[in-house]
């Protein structure tokens, strides 16, 4: 297996517990996935997963500003927000979370609280770096395994 396909398999449950957590506290959050495949370097195989916010909400919470509002995570940088915003396709937004590659779900979900608030006022625009492409997987996947993977 490849590093890329050991991480997804390892997050897969991580990005669960965060859903389960996500669930449990009433947050409106919708489909959620790991985002498999579409790299061309194999020493760069990095993973992605993603979480919906129901768009419902989200257009009761910031009307027609914001079309697409998703958290993301990544193995390089953790989490963030991304917030399509219509008629300006060149300023879509991206919050960072700043808190780690496997913060708690609960921190997690605090961070979607956030968003649902204000998701300018939810993390950085400074996109953080905690581990290299490639660098550091299996102490990576051993800390995602605390969460079933």
């Amino acid at each position: 297996m490849s590093d890329h396909q050991v991480l997804t398999v390892a997050a897969r449950p991580y990005l669960s517990a965060v859903v389960a957590q996500a669930t449990r506290e009433e947050l409106p959050v919708g489909r959620a996935d790991m985002i498999d495949g579409g790299y061309d370097d194999p020493e760069a195989q990095e993973t992605e997963g993603w979480i919906e916010l129901d768009e419902e909400a989200v257009e009761c919470r910031y009307g027609p500003k914001v079309s697409d509002l998703t958290v993301y995570w990544d193995t390089l940088s953790g989490w963030h927000i991304y917030a399509e915003r219509p008629g300006k396709p060149n300023e879509d937004i991206n919050w960072w979370m700043g808190a780690g590659l496997v913060p708690t779900p609960e921190q997690v979900t605090g961070f979607i609280a956030t968003v649902l608030v204000d998701y300018t006022m939810s993390g950085s625009q400074e996109r953080p770096f905690y581990r290299r492409p490639g660098q550091e997987v299996p102490a990576l996947v051993q800390r995602l395994r605390r969460y079933g993977g």
